[in-house]
């Protein structure tokens, strides 16, 4: 059977610090439910971009959910 993946996607940071919210918020989840796949991208400021992130959760998944985290703390 197929794994469904689940993609977060951070708008992305210049300040690394924002960046690992993003990162340790995936850790969280993915301790509390262990079975699941989630990986990470973001849409700027990473070298994990939207392409390289659908790319890693579509290798070997039935299904990708792709849930935008774009509410945390920014500036413009």
């Amino acid at each position: 059977m197929t794994a469904d993946t689940i993609l977060l996607v951070g708008h992305g940071s210049r300040e690394k610090s924002g960046n690992d919210e993003i990162f340790a918020f995936a850790e969280q989840w993915r301790r509390r439910q262990p079975g699941w796949r989630i990986e990470v991208c973001f849409i700027e400021f990473s070298d994990i971009t939207m392409s390289e992130g659908l790319r890693r959760a579509a290798t070997g998944a039935g299904r990708v959910l792709v849930v935008p985290l774009i509410l945390n703390a920014a500036g413009h």
